[in-house]
């Protein structure tokens, strides 16, 4: 009995390496090809000379890359205190640390920003100062971001307001400026 319970273990060891190594080349063939890199790695950004209130967006492998270029108005407004924001520090957000400051950018009046919506991953929109609410009242005092799905509401440095459905502000990716009109994306949306 003992040298049946040992040829049936060893059967079943070996059918199940053979099963492993038989499923190597299907799992091989579901990765990509180690020489090709995601389209958006280290993917270059060229943008026209904005003027101030203008945006692009630009539809990236990790989803849309939102550059806007913000008036003077917009810089003063953000460098105010605001108690309507839920992380004013962007101490919960996902940012590099280059831009860990109350304009969440490198440069002041060019914000680089991913446009999806932290609460289910819609495309936000940009909104200019005018855009008002249904009732009248205006919405924000100089533009920023709304989901047009669910209502998240975000200032234009992508930091969202308290009481709405998105739980953080907009995921900034790490980049760099090549020139002016220029940005250089040089890690994915992990950060």
């Amino acid at each position: 009995m003992d040298r049946r319970k040992l040829l049936t273990f060893l059967t079943g060891a070996t059918a199940g390496v053979a099963a492993t190594l038989a499923s190597i080349p299907f799992i091989k063939s579901l990765l990509p090809a180690s020489h090709i890199k995601p389209p958006d790695y280290d993917r270059l950004i060229k943008f026209p000379k904005l003027q101030p209130g203008e945006m692009i967006a630009v539809s990236t492998f990790w989803g849309p890359v939102y550059v806007l270029k913000r008036t003077p108005d917009q810089i003063q407004e953000l460098q105010k205190e605001n108690k309507d924001l839920r992380d004013p520090d962007s101490n919960e957000s996902k940012q590099p640390s280059e831009v860990s400051n109350e304009l969440r950018s490198i440069k002041p009046e060019i914000f680089v920003a991913y446009g999806i919506c932290t609460h289910l991953g819609c495309s936000v929109t940009n909104r200019s100062p005018e855009h008002e609410w249904e009732g009248g009242t205006r919405l924000f005092k100089t533009g920023g971001f709304i989901c047009p799905c669910h209502g998240a509401r975000y200032d234009s440095a992508g930091r969202v307001y308290k009481n709405m459905p998105a739980p953080k502000n907009l995921a900034i990716p790490m980049y760099e400026f090549v020139d002016e009109t220029t940005i250089r994306l040089t890690e994915d949306r992990a950060h």
